[in-house]
């Protein structure tokens, strides 16, 4: 099931994701800030590198899988990090 950001500013052309990418991580999403039109499902999958245990990643505050997909409905923010 993917996660659904509640919708602040409907009828906003695009919205922002910015991404934190932490040491010992792994993925498909690199740090920065991308653009997506409302709507856009953005597929995210994060793994631990060599010599890390776990993959965590944080989006819009809360704790979430490592590996999902997110409905872009506005801006929001996501942080992954890795466990030694």
């Amino acid at each position: 099931m993917a996660w659904r950001s509640p919708a602040i500013h409907p009828g906003t052309a695009s919205q922002f994701l910015r991404t934190i990418i932490g040491v010992g991580i792994k993925g498909n999403l690199k740090s920065g800030k991308k653009p997506y039109a409302a709507g856009t499902r953005v597929a995210h999958s994060f793994t631990p590198a060599s010599g890390y245990s776990a993959a965590m990643v944080v989006l819009g505050g809360k704790l979430v899988k490592p590996k999902g997909t997110i409905i872009s409905t506005m801006a929001f923010f996501m942080r992954s990090a890795a466990v030694p």
